[in-house]
């Protein structure tokens, strides 16, 4: 008797275990600043100092043949019976995703910080206040021709933290926004790019000169999920 008790002790700390373990894989720690990120099959795994800083990136990848495929095809300039050959041949699968996710040419997932302040229509921005949580922002027209869309042009937005308007009218209202934009672009790089029209929840595309935009660097894959700026 005692040692059923026993095993069935251990059984549901176990369960405890995984379960907390789950939880954690979505969450940033507020003790150890420790931040794991997902996007499709890449987990992304950021440990910050007190100051913010990323100390260490970890990137736990499960791609599929598919996006093997798409890899060998963008690095390598394989057609698509070329690399099917050449994955189903390869018995290291783990070593053939690291090269190729590591490579220069290909396509990296990149998480943004953004901040916006401008005109916005009153109409529009009601609906902006009440619906902050779990719709999509995009990129309208960058500068540099680099990225391309992650599904149907559509950038997911996290973390959107929008304020009162600062300023109302009949039809025009000036509203402040910060969030998070996942892009995605067909190289490595470390450069500041600068949007020159951002959407936000619906924002009129009919910008101001007085509309302010801020777009912070990246690093790697995620950069700096702390929110900054006013908003």
């Amino acid at each position: 008797m005692f040692k059923l008790k026993k095993t069935f002790q251990l059984l549901v700390l176990s369960l405890l275990i995984l379960s907390l373990k789950n939880i954690n894989v979505y969450a940033q720690n507020s003790n150890t600043h420790d931040f794991i990120f997902k996007i499709g099959n890449e987990h992304i795994k950021l440990i910050k100092d007190d100051n913010g800083k990323v100390l260490e990136e970890e990137h736990i990848i499960d791609l599929t043949k598919e996006q093997l495929i798409d890899r060998l095809v963008v690095v390598k300039g394989y057609t698509k019976e070329e690399a099917i050959s050449k994955i189903d041949s390869n018995k290291n699968k783990s070593k053939l995703q690291n090269y190729l996710l590591n490579s220069s040419f290909i396509r990296y997932r990149e998480v943004y910080k953004v901040y916006h302040e401008g005109p916005c229509a009153t109409q529009l921005g009601g609906w902006i206040t009440e619906n902050v949580q779990g719709h999509y922002g995009w990129i309208e027209s960058i500068d540099s021709g680099y990225f391309k869309a992650l599904s149907s042009g559509n950038y997911e937005l996290k973390d959107v933290s929008m304020t009162k308007p600062l300023l109302a009218s009949s039809d025009r209202a000036v509203f402040r926004a910060s969030g998070t934009i996942v892009i995605e672009t067909s190289r490595s790089s470390t450069s500041e790019f600068s949007v020159n029209n951002l959407k936000m929840f619906g924002f009129t595309t009919a910008y101001q000169e007085s509309s302010k935009y801020f777009m912070r660097k990246h690093v790697g894959y995620v950069y700096n999920y702390t929110p900054f700026g006013r908003g």
